[in-house]
């Protein structure tokens, strides 16, 4: 379950996400000491969490979205469910260093966004360099 917490700053009408009902208390404590009036909770599933808050405004809310191996596997399996990207490459990203994480106790977080970029790049990095490429040629060439 996800929780959104608005409040009101000055007029100005302030939204925070919470990924676990601790982390949804302590935004509200941490609001609270802000000033933040009219402090309000929501619980929504993720469904609605993307279409009360998009991608973009999520990650700029200032709450990096943190997630273990397991769960960012889970989430690009609900976006494509015929996706061939598991938990098996993401933890392999991680133990090579490519993806770094934050370690909570037990648990290895990364952050979404961050490996949703590197994909992104990766994508990018390897389409094919030479019009050559495919093509049969002379082993002197």
């Amino acid at each position: 379950m996800k929780y959104i917490i608005t409040g009101d700053f000055q007029g100005q009408n302030i939204t925070r996400t919470a990924y676990s009902d601790f982390q949804a208390f302590t935004l509200i404590g941490q609001l609270g000491q802000e000033g933040i009036t009219d402090i309000s909770m929501k619980a929504v599933n993720e469904a609605e969490l993307n279409n009360i808050l998009p991608e973009e405004k999520q990650s700029s809310q200032g709450l990096a979205r943190m997630r273990t191996a397991h769960q960012a596997a889970d989430y690009f399996k609900q976006l494509d469910p015929e996706t061939s990207f598991t938990e098996y490459h993401i933890n392999r990203l991680i133990k090579t260093g490519v993806l770094p994480v934050f370690k909570s106790g037990n648990k290895r977080l990364i952050n979404l966004d961050k490996l949703i970029q590197y994909l992104n790049s990766e994508i990018r990095e390897q389409e094919p360099a030479s019009k050559d490429y495919g093509k049969i040629r002379r082993v002197g060439d």
